[in-house]
């Protein structure tokens, strides 16, 4: 074997951190899939390590002109591309000529990752592969999940037929997300993709002998002198790799050309991938994809923690998630119901996800909040280590325990409404709540009729003042700070409560995002009447009874639309004044209002509301707001130039309809300053939130190995996986023996049919046989045949007797 000097650099220089060399051997008529596989695996590398390509075209300068030609360069634009022509290599095989090459160059005292042409590398494949090898001293080789032998398999061949639409990225980002982030011993390593450590070559004797071992037997030789040495072949289940044309994985069962011994079959009988492998495969069947691979990608993680009810909070942590990109946002969301609100847990790599990557059931349920919960104590530490959060983002505290607070992270809880001070969410029983003892408190509980506090057996009075203290005392020992969208929820919330004043508050105003688009109705002329807009549920809260007791005054004035009511629309559709359309699609608002072309909106609200994105849309589309003069409305609302404001009882809300009935002039003074309107962006909000986190850069792949605290779950699938193939061996079994006997009752009958179909044609032989004589009986020649018998009898009796 004779080699070539090496070609000049392509790119960049080298770094501290590179420990190990990328070897890419090329074989004549392999030179587009070799391309192929160094493109991918530039594109796709961390770690700005050398890369060796072991020529073994026989054909000078081919493959060094092909990569010249194409100007091929890596993402982070610092990779070095050394080229090694082969002139003769007598094993005839790319890794025993790689390890010839690495072993007698320069590169001897890199680690050495090799990778054949025709395997497609995903996101971070490099750092993954070199962070498990160094995860243990006595770790010599690491290999991927992928499909080509039931060894390092994670996909079944059933699920393999349904992964078509799926990329090597996809199949990847789900056993990333996942799996536990941990590595089992195998016997062998994936002779396709694998990691060595330089350190486990050198400690293996006569290193060089092995090359001209038997083809397809360098693998197998290699990975017993590993283990004869006392290390490790491990597999990550944490990383997957495919081929290029991934259809042609499904034309062929995943064992062909595969010889397993028996401890290959063992392993693969009840094989430690179990887990991830059933993971994997459902999230296949249910078309689930997740968004991010937190602690992978070079970005700093936010916990969003909240319920699960949808509504405004959702709407917000997707407007904030679809903005700052340059976080990943998880989600923490409890799921349960009117009786117990936090059942579960799920968590999500992102709100946009259909599926969570991971599920806790808690043994004791949450029924409102916990003021502490043991279990979910290490559940949200574990969410913090196995997926490297940075911050956490409260909000909303329902069917979660004040644990969330106290993890030693930076802490912030975006004031959407005012519980778990407040255990009804709106400081709202019969009338707003200027303040709140014991005493006050205890009457709410017992006459509230909340679902908050009247399904929550665990909390009196008592524990509910217990909670507040908590609460106030975790905000200011943890130095968190609250947001709120306006200033009145720091008002209301320091009369509540004089250490509110003290909590370090932050004013951000909620983005939106609606194209602008204003609607001008002709008041005169266009409508019989003036038209007004109810936007949003309507619950008592939101104003449905102040709405009932005003209707009869307000449908001598005007015509009323309520939109996206709900179960309002019962109560309310018997009113000739009233249009309902109960539900509609968020997308379909701006068609809504122009078909209603209102002439202002109603918003009704007789809790402080803390924000509302119904009064940001109507002033969007230009409709004047006529609002309850209480929390964000006051705030955010100036009487008479950008909306009007009433008093929250029946008599002002006529009184003020009235006035813009009698004198519509107002509405279109209003109407010419909201043309000019421009609502707070979603990036400007993000911003604010990236500076109050200053969470800066983080690194790549600096998630935790083996940190998990639920590896145990493995072990009943591993269990349940070795009793379903010897349950499989026994129906094979049976299945065979049944065949057998099919295949004997098939001959038998076949022989039975046989000699039933000779017998019925003897029979049928017979009958015609039968019937001829009685035809030849019956005949007349047989008839006169008897006569000159009988004729002939009496003659010769006649010459007897003479």
């Amino acid at each position: 074997m004779t080699a070539s000097s090496k070609i000049t650099k392509l790119t960049g220089t080298t770094e501290d951190k590179i420990r190990h060399v990328v070897c890419i051997p090329v074989r004549q008529g392999e030179e587009q899939v070799f391309f192929r596989t160094l493109s991918n695996a530039l594109d796709q590398n961390v770690i700005a390590a050398p890369f060796l390509i072991v020529d073994m075209t026989c054909e000078e300068s081919k493959v060094s002109g092909l990569i010249s030609s194409t100007g091929i360069s890596s993402s982070n634009g610092h990779n070095n591309v050394f080229i090694e022509q082969v002139s003769h290599c007598e094993h005839g095989n790319e890794l025993a000529c790689a390890l010839s090459i690495y072993c007698q160059g320069n590169f001897s005292a890199y680690d050495f990752l090799f990778v054949k042409p025709g395997i497609e590398l995903p996101c971070a494949w490099d750092v993954r592969l070199s962070k498990v090898a160094y995860s243990d001293p006595i770790v010599a080789t690491v290999s991927p999940m992928c499909d080509f032998s039931p060894l390092f398999s994670l996909l079944d061949f059933q699920t393999l037929h349904a992964t078509k639409q799926y990329k090597t990225d996809d199949v990847d980002r789900m056993a990333y997300c996942l799996g536990h982030r941990v590595y089992y011993e195998i016997p062998s390593f994936f002779e396709g993709c694998f990691y060595i450590r330089a350190d486990a070559l050198k400690e293996i004797n006569n290193l060089d002998e092995l090359p001209a071992t038997g083809k397809g037997l360098l693998g197998t030789c290699l990975a017993k002198r590993i283990r004869a040495v006392g290390r490790l072949n491990v597999i990550c289940d944490h990383l997957y790799v495919g081929r290029f044309n991934n259809d042609s994985r499904t034309e062929t069962e995943q064992t062909n050309g595969y010889d397993l011994d028996d401890v290959e079959k063992a392993i693969v009988e009840g094989h430690p991938l179990t887990y991830v492998r059933y993971a994997v495969g459902e999230s296949i069947k249910k078309d689930a994809c997740f968004s991010s691979m937190p602690g992978l990608e070079p970005k700093p993680i936010q916990l969003h923690i909240l319920h699960s009810w949808g509504g405004g909070i959702e709407k917000w942590v997707h407007d904030y998630t679809s903005t700052a990109e340059d976080s990943i946002n998880m989600v923490l969301k409890s799921v349960g119901s009117s009786k117990a609100f936090g059942h579960k847990l799920s968590l999500f790599t992102d709100i946009s996800d259909t599926y969570p990557v991971r599920t806790w059931d808690l043994s004791i349920p949450i029924y409102s909040s916990s003021i502490v919960h043991l279990e979910y104590q290490h559940i949200i530490q574990q969410i913090i280590r196995e997926f490297s959060v940075d911050a956490i983002i409260i909000s909303s505290l329902i069917g979660h325990s004040l644990d969330a607070l106290n993890t030693g992270k930076k802490t912030i809880i975006v004031c959407h409404d005012y519980y778990p001070f407040c255990p009804t969410i709106n400081i709202y029983s019969s009338g707003i709540c200027k303040t709140c003892d014991e005493q006050k408190l205890k009457r709410c509980i017992s006459e509230n009729r909340s679902d908050l506090i009247k399904g929550d057996p665990t909390l009196s009075s008592e524990g509910w003042m217990t909670m507040r203290d908590r609460y106030l005392q975790l905000i200011e020992s943890r130095s968190i700070t609250l947001i709120a969208p306006t200033n009145s929820v720091k008002r209301n919330m320091s009369a509540l409560d004089s250490r509110f004043v003290q909590a370090d508050f932050t004013i951000i105003p909620h983005g939106l995002f609606i194209e602008k688009r204003d609607l001008r109705p002709a008041i005169t002329g266009k409508h019989r009447k003036m038209r007004a807009v109810v936007l949003g549920q309507l619950k008592s809260v939101k104003g449905l009874d102040l709405l009932r007791q005003a209707l009869p005054e307000l449908c001598e004035l005007i015509d009323i639309y309520l939109v996206g009511c709900g179960k309002a629309s019962a109560v309310l559709d018997d009113d000739s004044c009233v249009r309902i359309i109960a539900e509609y699609d968020y997308g379909d608002l701006s068609r809504i209002l122009e078909e209603i072309s209102p002439d202002f909106g109603l918003l009704l609200s007789v809790w402080p509301e803390t924000f509302s994105y119904t009064l940001s849309e109507l002033m969007i589309f230009g409709i004047p707001p006529v609002a309850t003069s209480l929390g964000s409305f006051a705030d955010r609302v100036k009487n008479g130039v950008n909306g009007f404001l009433f008093e929250p009882n029946k008599e002002a809300l006529v009184e003020s309809v009235q006035a813009l009935v009698n004198k519509p002039e107002k509405l279109e003074a209003v109407r010419e300053i909201l043309s000019g309107y421009s609502h707070r962006s979603l990036n400007e909000m993000a911003e604010d939130y990236r500076r109050l986190l200053q969470l800066g850069k983080v690194e790549a792949a600096r998630y935790e190995l083996c940190i998990t605290t639920d590896i145990g779950l493995t072990e009943p699938y591993v269990r349940l996986h070795k009793s379903y193939n010897i349950l499989r061996k026994a129906y094979e079994q049976r299945t065979n023996g049944y065949n057998q006997l099919q295949q004997a009752y098939e001959k038998l009958q076949q022989a039975y049919t046989s000699k039933e179909s000779n017998l019925e044609e003897a029979w049928g032989e017979l009958k015609r046989t039968r019937e001829e004589i009685q035809r030849i009986h019956d005949s007349l020649y047989w008839k006169l045949g008897q006569r000159t018998q009988k004729v002939g009898r009496m003659v010769r009796g006649i010459m007897e007797k003479k």
